[in-house]
């Protein structure tokens, strides 16, 4: 990761556009009851609404990042950040972290192959994510093993695979799909026994896509926080609001803390990306988080802890989304000198 996105007046003016645009469509598109319906399911479908996702790639959202030569749009990865919190917020169930996984990874290959993917993708016509692991071995240009859990894996139209550091395109996948305790977003394992690949490229920066989704977690703990505060404000106890309480005035203030570090660490990092900038989005803003969709619950308190309030949604998405691209302890031991 080496492009760095300017901060100047201008380029805030367009990003704050660009945010005010998603969050209408999810109010319009994906309002919570939405959201429910795709999630209680059997689990067999892809998640989310092809036509809607197509939608949403026709506003020049699913490409943002991805050279306008290749039908993006040609932004920075900053844009792509402000795209993804306010997903986050609403927890859409769209293939977007899928998609930044699969175009991060083919903006790396050769010409050639980015002509050959990107524009269908970016356009909505094709799905695509990325699977990687420990698991899979090449040998004699096949791949034989399984993969970590990747997100939409088990419905994309088009499957990279990282192994033995390259970037593979298999012909066929044994698809595996995983239960999660996040319904809004679909994951999967693939498996393969001496199965044909071609190799595209060396295995990609995972940076991107990490920035991506620390962006994506600090948007949901803002959500978990707004609607926390919300609550206080009107559930009363003895009289009088609970928000009035000095325990719960002093927890919302710690909560928006960790709301506020969250969203500068993943703006900051979008902005400035490396590694190790990276790093810390993740590892920071998958904890705030947790702790901010755990204390909405408690805020709650007994209707929290109930299925038909929202607020284990977002409790949900925190926790599994910690783990889906690298295990918190390993991000933290990463950033020891």
């Amino acid at each position: 990761m080496t492009d760095t996105a300017s901060s100047t007046a201008e380029q805030d003016a367009v990003r704050a556009e660009l945010r005010g645009l998603v969050r209408a469509f999810c109010a319009d598109h994906l309002p919570l009851p939405q959201v429910r319906r795709a999630i209680e399911t059997d689990g067999t479908d892809t998640g989310y609404d092809p036509a809607l996702w197509r939608r949403f790639a026709g506003l020049g959202l699913a490409g943002l990042a991805v050279p306008e030569e290749y039908g993006g749009a040609g932004q920075s990865l900053a844009e792509a950040a402000v795209v993804a919190e306010e997903l986050g917020r609403a927890l859409a169930p769209l293939p977007y972290l899928s998609t930044v996984l699969a175009t991060s990874a083919l903006l790396a290959a050769d010409a050639g192959v980015r002509a050959e993917h990107l524009p269908g993708i970016v356009e909505g016509e094709r799905t695509a994510t990325l699977a990687q692991g420990d698991g899979v071995r090449v040998e004699g240009g096949r791949l034989t093993g399984t993969t970590g859990p990747a997100p939409d894996a088990a419905s994309a139209d088009l499957v990279l695979v990282v192994a033995d550091g390259g970037l593979y395109v298999p012909e066929a996948a044994e698809r595996r799909p995983l239960t999660s305790i996040d319904g809004t977003r679909r994951i999967a394992a693939l498996a393969f026994d001496g199965t044909p690949a071609r190799r595209i490229g060396d295995a990609p920066d995972p940076g991107p896509a990490m920035i991506v989704l620390a962006a994506e977690m600090a948007g949901g703990a803002r959500a978990a926080l707004d609607m926390a505060v919300a609550y206080a404000k009107v559930r009363e106890q003895f009289g009088r609001p609970i928000g009035a309480n000095q325990a719960i005035k002093h927890l919302c203030a710690e909560l928006l803390v960790d709301v506020e570090a969250a969203a500068a660490l993943a703006a900051w990092a979008a902005r400035e990306p490396s590694a190790r900038a990276a790093g810390m989005a993740l590892a920071y803003c998958g904890d705030a988080y947790a702790h901010v969709a755990a204390e909405c619950i408690q805020i709650h308190g007994g209707i929290g802890f109930t299925w038909e309030h929202d607020a284990h949604l977002y409790y949900k998405r925190a926790h599994a989304s910690r783990f889906l691209l690298a295990a918190p302890d390993a991000l933290y031991t990463a950033l020891i000198p």
